[in-house]
């Protein structure tokens, strides 16, 4: 069975309360990545490897910035980590791409662990010199099936936290006008189109009004929305004066909230004197805000966000310190997925996949998905229904709302990966026109799929079929590159007919043609499969003399036409 397939199996979720994974199996290996190059990376273009956790084996460099297969330094002194991964299946084999600076050497180990003592069978690699030509030095490597599939499968020994099902909206307490509390402009800015995308139904607000807190409040539990993150920077900000209104309207309500952690001014402090700014600066926020009754517990603690930003700030020694000295015990949810933050914080979440092409997004979030269920940690997938910030920026960037598709595909992706959490971007940034507080533009149209979504994830009235753009799709296609078959999800499309697939290779020429069918199957036994919510699926097998190469794959209805670039590796 394809590897994604079985990734898109483990990713159900079976009870509408909480999330429960099964217990997986699949494979376990070691890899063993040493070097004295400035810079070196491992890649596995068919394969889904993900590295659970990493030991630093040697750091001769003390300067060394560690990632998941990618490390870079400013010297030749040898770095090795070893990468403690797992798979869910293997393909006819894995194929690993080393590439390195022109400086040092590259020896690479895998290691098979599914046995229950040494020794164990170890592959070695080397890349070694350089490539006149080339500056990634570039060099493939094989591993056979049947070495990594030794011994195996085994369980895999998940740790899921189990979690209510929330559907989390960020939210921006900074904006002001003069009729308001606030008696001058904030954030709106009334000679540039008040530095909005998109103009708000209620009007350029103060976000300082009871009754405009209110009535976003009101709105959210309406429409699905279980908890508002609030954007927050510092004591004494402009935020956190709104965030002690906010949660004094919201008295005697439903909402909860938590708070989003921006840079809170210790980018204008010292390297050496960050960790203890940011640890004043949390440490503020859960003494003075943790205990209010409408603040997110979890397990008998609060629940706070940590944005990107302040993360790059520090290194995760600082980060560690700063959990070690909390005055409150809370759960800290890192805008990052790397192992080496997850194993600092509580859990995980990305603010703003916006650029992020289906398939990988929901690559990365099946990663991040397995490596929390491995670890007792909490993952957050996140959605957004666009993105439009040319306002504000310039020349900026754009992610078309295409009627509601976007959206609806970024929640297919984030249920497939069977999320903690399920998070918005955003509830109401209007510079960055992801939002999905009602507009004189949209309507209630993104209240509505918000709320048909929620019933959906926690299996409630399954209303999702209003949703449903008949002329709006997208494509999937997974695994790219792949080497044996690749599997079309045509996104959106249940209700879409006639619906034409074709596939052509790089000259141009038509190697396959498919046709929708009116009782809704391709040209194969059975219907057409719905492993993410609302789609269609196809599976292609190259024929035996098809080359390696790229090929291109035309999805056309009869209002749209999409084109998705796969890659076959013979």
């Amino acid at each position: 069975m394809n590897l994604k397939i079985i990734t898109l199996i483990f990713i159900f979720v079976l009870i509408s309360t909480s999330l429960v994974f099964p217990q997986l199996s699949g494979y376990k290996l070691d890899i063993y990545f040493q070097t004295t190059s400035d810079w070196a990376s491992l890649e596995f273009p068919d394969a889904m490897i993900v590295a659970v956790d990493y030991t630093v084996e040697i750091d001769s460099s003390g300067a060394a910035d560690i990632h998941v297969f990618h490390i870079t330094k400013p010297d030749t002194k040898m770095v090795a980590v070893t990468y403690h991964c797992v798979m869910l299946d293997i393909p006819d084999s894995v194929t690993m791409v080393s590439t390195k600076g022109d400086w040092g050497n590259v020896l690479v180990r895998v290691t098979n662990m599914n046995g229950e003592m040494p020794p164990y069978p170890m592959l070695e690699y080397c890349n070694y010199g350089s490539t006149p030509g080339d500056p990634t030095n570039r060099r493939e490597f094989y591993v056979s099936q049947g070495f990594l599939a030794e011994g195996g499968p085994i369980s895999l020994g998940t740790d899921p936290w189990v979690t209510p099902q929330y559907f989390m909206a960020f939210y921006y307490p900074w904006y002001g006008n003069p009729t308001g509390p606030h008696g001058y402009w904030f954030h709106w800015d009334p000679f540039n189109h008040y530095a909005s995308t998109h103009e708000p139904l209620l009007g350029y607000y103060d976000s300082r009004d009871t009754a405009i807190i209110r009535q976003h409040i009101a709105w959210g539990l309406d429409y699905g929305i279980d908890v508002f993150i609030v954007s927050w920077w510092g004591e004494g900000s402009h935020e956190d004066v709104t965030l002690g209104r906010i949660l004094h309207a919201a008295e005697g309500t439903d909402m909860l909230f938590s708070v989003y952690l921006e840079s809170c001014g210790i980018d204008a402090v010292l390297d050496t004197l960050r960790p203890d700014a940011f640890l004043y600066q949390l440490n503020y926020v859960l003494v003075n805000y943790s205990s209010h009754p409408n603040f997110l517990i979890l397990d008998g603690l609060p629940v706070v966000f940590v944005y990107g930003y302040p993360i790059s700030l520090m290194s995760p020694d600082d980060w560690q310190y700063v959990v070690d000295n909390l005055s409150v015990p809370c759960i800290l949810i890192g805008d990052s997925f790397s192992p080496i933050y997850l194993d600092i914080f509580d859990g995980c979440h990305t603010y703003n996949p916006l650029d992020t092409p289906v398939d990988e997004l929901l690559f990365t979030y099946t990663q991040a998905s397995l490596r929390s269920s491995m670890t007792h940690k909490i993952f957050c997938a996140t959605m957004l229904p666009g993105y439009c910030d040319t306002i504000i920026r310039d020349p900026g960037a754009t992610v078309e709302r295409l009627d509601g598709v976007f959206y609806k595909t970024r929640f297919d992706v984030c249920v497939a990966a069977s999320p903690n959490f399920i998070l918005i971007t955003s509830w109401n940034e209007w510079h960055e026109g992801s939002e999905i507080e009602p507009s004189v533009e949209n309507g209630y149209q993104y209240l509505d799929s918000t709320l048909a979504f929620k019933a959906r994830w926690t299996g409630g009235t399954g209303v999702a079929d209003e949703i449903i753009i008949p002329d709006k799709f997208d494509i999937l296609c997974y695994p790219n590159p792949f080497n044996s078959v690749v599997h079309i999800d045509v996104i959106g499309a249940l209700n879409l007919t006639p619906l034409q697939i074709e596939i052509f290779d790089i000259n141009g020429r038509k190697v396959r043609e498919l046709e929708y069918s009116s009782v809704g199957a391709f040209d194969r036994p059975g219907s057409p499969d719905t492993r993410i919510t609302g789609s269609t699926f196809y599976s292609w097998t190259p024929d035996k003399s098809a080359p390696s190469g790229i090929y291109f794959i035309r999805v056309t209805s009869n209002a749209m036409q999409l084109t998705r670039k796969i890659i076959y590796l013979r």
